[in-house]
Order: structure tokens, then sequence, then C-alpha cells
């Protein structure tokens, strides 16, 4: 009998030490787990704040493309204004012309 109390208390033993492994090993799973989940929480923290730098150049780039074309937009309608003018006064030159050869015609 003492010998089977013997082996009872081994047994006892052994599944003593297996389920302590056995929580040690689940301990450090989960601070290996825990400290990939952080990392990535770091990481998903730049990556958001790398789309809202990229956002906000990507807006600044926008502003200044609108500008340049409205600016590009006045300078056309200025331009056309002036070549109007231009051949407005071409067309009074060219009659003043007319009338100057007419008169030294006469």
């Amino acid at each position: 009998m003492p010998a089977t109390c013997c082996c009872f208390v081994k047994l006892q033993d052994i599944h003593g030490c297996i389920i302590l492994q056995e929580e040690d090993a689940l301990l450090n799973e989960m601070e290996v787990t825990g400290q990939a989940y952080e990392d990535m929480q770091e990481q998903n923290s730049r990556l958001i704040q790398q789309l809202r730098e990229k956002d906000d150049a990507n807006y600044n780039l926008m502003s200044e493309r609108i500008k340049s074309n409205q600016l590009h937009k006045l300078a056309r309608e200025e331009k056309q204004v002036l070549n109007d003018q231009v051949c407005d006064h071409n067309f009074c030159l060219g009659y003043q012309r007319l009338v100057i050869f007419l008169v030294w015609s006469r």
C-alpha cells in the first residue's frame, strides 16, 4: 500500500509540475501576444498619422491647384481683352490711314 501511495504522490507532483509548466507557457504566450498587440497599435497610430499628413498635403496641393487655375483663367481673360483692344486700335489705325490717304489724294 505504501508503494501505491508513493506513486500517487509522485503522480500528483508530476501533474502539478505539468500544470505549472502549462501556466507558465500560457502566461508567456499572453505576454508575447500582448506585446504584439501593443506593437500593432503603435504601428496603426503611426500609419494614421502618416495618412493625416498626406491628406493635409493633398489638400494644400489641391488648394494651390485651384488658385493656379483661377489665376490662369484670369490671365487668359485679360489676354483676350488686350487682344480685343489691339484689334480695335489696329482697326482705328487702318481707318485713320485710309482717311489720311483720302485727304492727301485730293
